[in-house]
């Protein structure tokens, strides 16, 4: 081994900290108290009166999802489905609006810039948010954060760039005034 210092591929970045910190079920739950979807879900759980004004049809979308909803033992708000393949029950973390960004950090840039379909699989198995009371669902925020991505059109350009050779353009044989032209007639 020489004793040069360490010196990363061209490319690489090296990372000496975490960019957010931890992240433990309290935090989770305070971020779900402070959401107003959350807020609204956990008010229709627990039979209490609901903090926001909503219109009927939102009444009626709300009853609707609070029926999928339910409180964990660590007090997280989580959405429960059947998986009609192994007909076993899959809970997903009902995401809060100020973990979005972090989320979808982690899902994408942590995952080496995934696209959108990879990147969607793996965020929308443990998440779930929906695109309602002015509020984007998940996967369109997905697609804004991947398209807003800096680092993967070079990523896509390094992996196409084999497929986009130049080509020399078609040299004539015939001089100009042998070559038939096309010309229009009144």
């Amino acid at each position: 081994f020489s004793n040069k210092p360490f010196r990363p591929r061209q490319g690489t970045v090296e990372i000496t900290s975490p960019q957010f910190p931890d992240v433990t079920a309290e935090d989770i739950v305070s971020a779900q108290l402070d959401d107003p979807l959350c807020q609204i879900l956990l008010a229709m759980i627990r039979d209490e009166t609901i903090p926001y004004k909503l219109t009927d049809k939102e009444m009626k979308i709300l009853q609707a999802i609070a029926g999928e909803v339910e409180i964990s033992t660590q007090n997280i708000l989580i959405k429960s489905e059947l998986n009609t393949l192994t007909d076993e029950r899959e809970y997903k973390i009902v995401l809060p609006l100020s973990f979005a960004w972090y989320v979808l950090f982690l899902s994408h840039n942590s995952a080496f810039h995934t696209g959108i379909y990879k990147s969607a699989n793996y965020l929308l198995a443990r998440f779930w948010r929906p695109g309602i009371l002015g509020a984007p669902s998940l996967r369109v925020m997905l697609q804004k954060y991947i398209n807003a991505c800096t680092t993967c059109p070079k990523k896509k350009s390094l992996r196409l760039s084999h497929r986009f050779k130049f080509r020399f353009p078609v040299i004539p044989t015939k001089p100009k005034s042998q070559q038939k032209r096309k010309t229009i007639s009144p």
